[in-house]
């Protein structure tokens, strides 16, 4: 009687395979996938497309509006970096180590693509450099992960996630002065990063770190515009000056990511 064996890498790649959408091509996230994406995944040209939300004719609809007044030209590879962080998340609930490698391997090909092609000023570079920081350190690949973490930092200094993940690699090697360094040097950046924080007193750190004070910029007042009979009439002695507000910091784009929560199987939830 003759036996028939299976390689378990070749069984992956039937499996994912399998899951591809057959009119595009491209492997598609499921709708349990979908919803531990960034919220602009779903626009994504590809993407929207397999779930019956491509855009009419006449024109985009006022939120893929929004996400291409943000991200620019790249939004049209966005779908691309969806992909990745799919493929992602799938490695971390892979079963198998073939199942792991062969998405992981496929993380990396898709961030490629989305960093190949994006503008220099793309807002989303920071955090595709960590996520593929964060794949190849997954890969053993320690010191290509080390050098997308110092690209990220180096694009975002007070983007907190790169941080995080080299003190953690600098920890895990028993190098705690340098993941101290790194800690340092982010919550420097960001005095605020939770996850930071929680690093850092983990390892005995003990600095003290506060938000430095915005710069107002204050202009003179052209002489002929001063109204000396006015300036009095408004400014009596019991009043109080009014101070400027210091300019109110931007929300984060949709999608963007800002901190991260531990949950190794929703990378990208709030």
């Amino acid at each position: 009687m003759k036996t028939v064996s299976f390689n378990l890498s070749c069984l992956a790649g039937v499996l994912m395979a399998s899951l591809a959408s057959p009119a595009s091509g491209y492997i598609i996230p499921t709708e349990k996938e979908l919803r531990l994406l960034p919220p602009y995944c779903i626009k994504t040209a590809v993407i929207s497309k397999h779930y019956g939300r491509e855009q009419a004719p006449t024109g985009h609809d006022d939120e893929t509006k929004q996400f291409i007044s943000i991200y620019g030209r790249n939004f049209w590879n966005m779908h691309h970096y969806c992909f990745g962080l799919m493929h992602l998340n799938r490695a971390y609930g892979a079963k198998n180590r073939e199942e792991k490698g062969a998405n992981l391997g496929q993380a990396i090909k898709e961030f490629d693509y989305v960093l190949n092609g994006a503008d220099a000023e793309f807002v989303l570079l920071p955090e595709i450099h960590t996520n593929k920081g964060t794949v190849l350190m997954m890969q053993k690949n320690h010191g290509a992960a080390v050098g997308e973490f110092s690209k990220a930092i180096a694009l975002k200094p007070d983007y907190p996630q790169p941080y995080g993940q080299l003190s953690d690699y600098y920890e895990q090697n028993k190098k705690k002065d340098m993941a101290l360094q790194i800690l340092e040097q982010g919550l420097a950046h960001n005095p605020e990063a939770r996850q930071l924080l929680k690093r850092y007193k983990r390892l005995g750190g003990k600095k003290v770190f506060t938000a430095q004070p915005v710069p107002v910029e204050t202009k003179p007042i052209p002489k002929e515009e001063v109204n000396p009979g006015a300036i009095a009439a408004e400014v009596s002695p019991n009043s109080v000056p009014s101070v400027p507000s210091l300019p109110q910091t931007t929300s984060t784009p949709p999608g963007h990511q800002q901190e991260r929560k531990t949950n190794p199987y929703c990378r990208f939830c709030p």
